[in-house]
């Protein structure tokens, strides 16, 4: 539910409970014996999956009801590249902002197991046009679970094979170990399993295996996705956590809170690398003109209001400056009218500076475009 309200395409999948004479072997079902060969599926077969399942003291099973995906499936996609089948797909993929910005939903939620066999495109009809559409599969091992265990410490925090974190224990003979090696993360609930926001670090999180975009992500990236992370209320996060039918009250709300602290680490992370500025409109007409943004970094509680100030200095579209004196800000509202003689289009800078010790100024450019007697925004940059 979280990947697919980011934007992402899923399953659709619902928990719910069954008894075993409720379910019916296709006529078209087939599996594979001791041998590799395939052969047709029987009863019997599915009795003894159910064997290897817990069961509800009613008798009923819990299971994860997964709706079929549209269309025809067309295989992994992978994460750089294009496909050459695809004339929709020109962009390479460790170029694209949303498999880039990827790695920090994928950090919040822990799906370490992200790889390109958990990912699949259909060929779908709609409206008259056929294209592939790209979907996201297997969220098992996600949060402190590893499908069918809890998760060992090395997941979330290692590659399989990681050179990295090999160096310092090859070189002092085992004497300095990864931080997750020497201090695991504990499992506080068997329902959740290793788990937790103390140890979490945003820039530390590792999946599985390395993916190319991942390692592509710049500030602009984890700015974009970090936007997307913070903007789920703590209302919604509880929704989705509900969804999941926890057994145990205690592990739901663990989840909840811990889902929030991660959430606040990744925004506090980003919005520290750019200049967290966003949501600029332009407002009145004329001389009196305005032009009106958002802190997102204020917005969140990541910083003071009272504390922040904003400079500005512009210059025509080849970013020149023309004279003007840098100008000082308090609020988020910079008057347009004294840019009226610049050149067209124009370029104001916009720098933040917080009282925090080791903040430093970060600047957004934001291009403006005469129009009439005013600007019309034509857009901003980090």
């Amino acid at each position: 539910r979280l990947f697919h309200a980011m934007g992402f395409n899923v399953p659709q999948e619902w928990i719910g409970t069954l008894r075993g004479d409720q379910i019916r072997v296709d006529e078209k079902a087939r599996t594979w014996d001791e041998a590799g060969r395939l052969r047709k599926m029987t009863p019997a077969d599915v009795e003894e999956v159910l064997k290897t399942c817990a069961r509800l003291p009613d008798g009923r099973y819990r299971a994860v009801f997964s709706l079929l995906l549209p269309g025809r499936p067309r295989g992994f996609f992978q994460f750089q590249g294009t496909r050459k089948d695809d004339p929709n797909d020109l962009i390479p993929h460790q170029h694209r902002r949303e498999l880039r910005g990827l790695r920090l939903m994928s950090a919040w939620l822990n799906h370490f197991d992200i790889r390109v066999g958990n990912t699949l495109d259909t060929y779908v009809e709609e409206d008259g046009r056929k294209f592939l559409r790209h979907y996201l599969l297997d969220f098992g091992s996600t949060l402190g679970s590893a499908s069918f265990f809890p998760k060992v410490p090395r997941m979330g925090n290692s590659y399989l094979l990681d050179f990295e974190q090999m160096f310092g224990p090859l070189l002092t003979l085992g004497i300095q170990q990864p931080r997750w090696r020497e201090r695991p993360t504990p499992s506080r609930h068997p329902a959740v399993g290793p788990f937790d926001s103390e140890s979490f670090s945003p820039t530390g999180w590792r999946p599985v295996f390395p993916i190319a975009s991942f390692l592509y992500m710049d500030d602009a990236d984890a700015f974009w996705a970090a936007k997307v992370v913070m903007s789920f209320s703590e209302e919604q996060i509880r929704a989705v956590v509900k969804a999941g039918q926890w057994s145990d009250p205690k592990a739901e709300e663990f989840v909840v809170r811990t889902l929030i602290e991660r959430q606040r680490k990744i925004g506090r992370y980003a919005f520290s690398r750019v200049n967290p500025l966003d949501r600029f409109k332009i407002s009145g007409a004329g001389a009196g003109q305005v032009l009106e943004f958002e802190d997102l970094a204020v917005r969140y509680g990541f910083a003071d209001a009272a504390a922040t100030w904003y400079f500005t200095t512009f210059g025509s579209n080849e970013g020149r400056r023309n004279g003007a004196p840098l100008t000082s800000v308090r609020g988020t509202r910079i008057p347009l009218g004294s840019l009226l003689n610049s050149g067209s289009p124009a370029v104001l800078r916009i720098g933040a500076h917080r009282a925090e010790p080791g903040s430093g100024t970060k600047w957004v450019t934001v291009y403006l475009e005469r129009e009439g007697p005013g600007f019309r925004l034509r857009g901003w940059e980090h």
